[in-house]
């Protein structure tokens, strides 16, 4: 039978679990069947049962929200669905919504959670999911609720949406110099980005930040942008005082990592980082765009 929510005549109770499908529940839930979950929950089937399929392991809240079915989502919650179960991968609820930017569903899961002890270590596992779904709506309304902002969160904005997400987080005592596991700050992380997501990086040297401070593997953020081939980057951090010469544990230098990714880095740069040729030249728009980054990264 093709329907998702059908349920083996075998089956002894609607709550057990379909052989496909987990609970009947979850899998109403993940098909964003609203008439058939209440009736299910009518039914007196456990809003919380766990199901038993590999692909449909959690609960139907979670069916729910890895769906993006927020109606559902909500009625489940508001029947008693735990919010503070974790899921095989450890996120709870609350980081699944979080990351999915289920805003009405974030700001229920916030309304029943009343634990005050643990609030601020539960909204900061939830703080890092929503930066890295680019949830900025949901950033915001965690921080309003007092969230911790460790390195992890300040990790994923440094992937993120560069200098705005960064900024709401210092506001609410976020610290960029914090390192990772890794002994990776900002700055490395920024760094990382994609041309057109760099735009943190001058905002931070021009706070501060060293351009030359090594990871615990030594990698500076110049290695790091070699290694993305972020033309722009390597510029603004050159004229930071970015150093083209230091090593990291393996001997290689910002240049042999460029090579090695087989990045041609923009002609502007001090050395081309060895492997760029200049094709053609920037054009007025351009000049301009970096020259101005370049200034915001120098000027203190």
């Amino acid at each position: 039978m093709d329907d998702p929510c059908y349920v083996p005549q075998e089956s002894a109770h609607v709550g057990t679990s379909a052989p496909w499908h987990g609970t009947a529940l979850q899998a109403a839930s993940s098909s964003g069947h609203v008439e058939i979950v209440q009736m299910l929950l009518e039914e007196g089937v456990d809003v919380n049962a766990p199901g038993t399929f590999r692909f449909l392991p959690g609960t139907a809240l979670e069916a729910a929200i890895g769906a993006r079915n927020e109606e559902v989502a909500r009625l489940l919650i508001e029947k008693g669905a735990g919010v503070k179960r974790v899921d095989r991968a450890g996120e709870d609820p609350l980081e699944l919504a979080s990351y999915q930017g289920l805003r009405r569903v974030v700001e229920l899961i916030l309304d029943k959670d009343v634990v005050v002890k643990v609030q601020g270590e539960r909204y900061s596992r939830a703080l890092t999911p929503a930066l890295r779904g680019g949830q900025q709506e949901i950033v915001q309304i965690l921080l309003d609720k007092g969230t911790i902002i460790n390195a992890q969160a300040m990790k994923a904005a440094g992937h993120g949406e560069g200098a705005n997400v960064l900024q709401m987080l210092l506001e609410h005592g976020g610290d960029p110099s914090v390192p990772d596991r890794q002994g990776r700050t900002c700055l490395h992380h920024e760094a990382t980005g994609k041309k057109g997501n760099s735009s943190a990086v001058p905002w931070l040297l021009k706070e501060g930040h060293d351009p030359n401070l090594p990871d615990r593997d030594g990698w500076t953020p110049l290695h790091w942008a070699a290694k993305t081939g972020n033309a722009e980057t390597i510029e603004i951090l050159e004229y930071a005082g970015a150093e083209f010469s230091i090593e990291f544990i393996m001997g290689w230098t910002p240049d042999d990592v460029a090579v090695f990714h087989h990045h041609k880095i923009s002609w502007k740069t001090k050395t081309a980082l060895g492997c760029g040729v200049q094709t053609s030249e920037p054009t007025l728009e351009e000049d301009t765009s970096t020259a101005s980054l370049k200034a915001e990264a120098r000027d203190p």
